[in-house]
């Protein structure tokens, strides 16, 4: 004899409370904070997804593997319904291949999409504020640096 028994599935689409905006945000595999600090400054009803990008041991190996690890890595959020802002969260990658080739690369996936780099969020939240003078404190090589002072001064 089978047993036949009837599940009530909840709705949650009519109990979870309405979402106003959807982003997705790009990270590196061994980023372990930037979700806590993503959350803790969106407005009230908007949601952040993640999906995860390979690190590399040296820039030479992220040169070679970053554009299709970046393509591979923006897909896993095409299957979010809603996302319209991607964060690309990754400091070094945005000076090591620049903002065009990462803009360039995520809207390949999302056309419509607005592409937000730190180096360049930073320069708009500079530029937009009576800021006359700005120093960075940064983990970064003396290439790095020079090429993010660079941004900053040509901004």
């Amino acid at each position: 004899m089978t047993e036949s028994r009837s599940i009530k599935a909840s709705n949650t689409e009519a109990s979870a409370p309405p979402v106003k905006g959807r982003l997705g945000a790009l990270i590196l595999a061994s980023d372990g904070s930037i979700e806590n600090d993503l959350y803790s400054m969106l407005p009230p009803k908007y949601v952040a997804n993640f999906s995860r990008m390979n690190n590399y041991e040296t820039c030479d190996a992220r040169e070679t593997d970053h554009t299709s690890d970046l393509i591979a890595s923006a897909k896993l959020l095409r299957e979010c319904d809603g996302i319209s802002t991607i964060i690309y969260g990754c400091t070094s990658g945005e000076l090591t291949f620049g903002r065009d080739l990462i803009t360039h690369t995520i809207k390949a996936v999302f056309p419509d999409g607005t592409v937000v780099t730190p180096v360049q969020a930073a320069i708009d939240a500079a530029s937009s504020s009576s800021i006359r003078s700005l120093y960075i404190l940064t983990p970064y090589d003396t290439g790095l640096n020079q090429r993010m002072a660079a941004m900053f001064e040509a901004a």
